[in-house]
């Protein structure tokens, strides 16, 4: 995907298209095409820093390469998120050392603006106000339609239509009707729309215990191989929070990012060799605070996300 990354940003469109629309690589949108390039950064940047695996190194640049070049201001953000989690860890965990990880998380800042700047299309689409003005003037109406229907939301796909109704004359000016939005583009924004205020709870409630459930975890492996992978995949998840705050979900990412976070929040781990087995310890006595709570919870959240996001009927066949 690098490679047609840098062919598109050179104004050549190896998979078609016309010259005057956004590239996007093998995603067909410039944003999906950032996104895939910050998830797989995070999950290969400690690997590729601390080992000797080439393959790993290859995968990191090809990957950062992929995100500046989509010139997505959300995927650079994102990027940046990386960076900053990935140097916080390290300096909490003093594995490096606290100043070194300081110094390296600003030295990569510094070149990702560097490079942002330097390649001329993403330096144009970083410092282009048209899709911003679209933004604000897209989630505003969007939070009106939010406070016509605050606790069903308008259902799965009912956004495109019921949006229309909103639309104003300066939305008409400004953006006009070529590329209506199935989309508020922002995830808070798209769960209160579909399912409303219970849904948008629902959300954040699931995703604040999918943080914890991951810090545990993390506390758990403790620093070595288990302890860079779940790091890299919490970068990867909270980057992948924060780029959908002006992005929308799509079929091309979001099963990547769910992916990372069910391994994420696995409590299951490989047996390590080499190590005795302990011996058989006598059967726990259950209490209601050895009651998996956080699990069920989430559970229970995840089957009431979905039975809000079901189309309702459209009558007997």
């Amino acid at each position: 995907m690098s490679i047609i990354s840098a062919l598109e940003a050179t104004g050549l469109r190896p998979l078609g298209g016309a010259a005057d629309l956004r590239p996007g690589a093998t995603l067909g949108n410039a944003t999906d095409q950032g996104i895939i390039g910050v998830i797989a950064a995070a999950v290969l940047a400690l690997p590729a820093l601390r080992g000797r695996d080439w393959s790993a190194r290859i995968g990191l640049a090809a990957a950062v390469l992929t995100t500046v070049l989509s010139g997505s201001r959300a995927a650079i953000l994102g990027l940046a998120a990386v960076v900053l989690v990935l140097a916080a860890a390290a300096a909490t965990t003093r594995t490096i050392g606290r100043a070194r990880a300081i110094v390296a998380g600003a030295a990569a800042l510094c070149v990702l603006g560097a490079a942002a700047v330097a390649i001329p299309v993403a330096r144009e689409r970083l410092f282009s106000a048209d899709t911003v003005n679209g933004r604000w003037l897209l989630w505003d109406e969007s939070l009106k339609l939010i406070a016509a229907h605050p606790w069903t939301g308008v259902g799965p796909n009912g956004f495109v239509d019921a949006i229309t109704g909103f639309h104003t004359l300066e939305w008409a000016v400004r953006v006009g009707g070529t590329f209506p939005p199935d989309s508020p583009h922002s995830w808070l924004l798209q769960a209160a729309a579909v399912g409303g205020l219970p849904l948008l709870l629902t959300a954040a409630l699931l995703a604040f215990l999918i943080l914890r459930s991951a810090r545990e975890n993390i506390r758990t492996a403790g620093p070595g191989v288990d302890g860079d992978n779940l790091t890299g995949a919490v970068a990867a998840v909270i980057a992948y929070g924060l780029m959908l705050l002006t992005a929308f979900t799509s079929p091309a990412t979001t099963p990547v990012a769910a992916f990372i976070c069910g391994g994420l929040v696995s409590t299951s781990r490989a047996a390590v060799p080499h190590v005795r087995p302990p011996a058989k310890a006598p059967p726990a006595v259950r209490t209601w605070r050895s009651f998996p709570a956080g699990t069920v919870t989430s559970g229970l959240f995840v089957a009431l996300g979905l039975g809000l996001a079901a189309p309702p009927p459209t009558g007997t066949p």
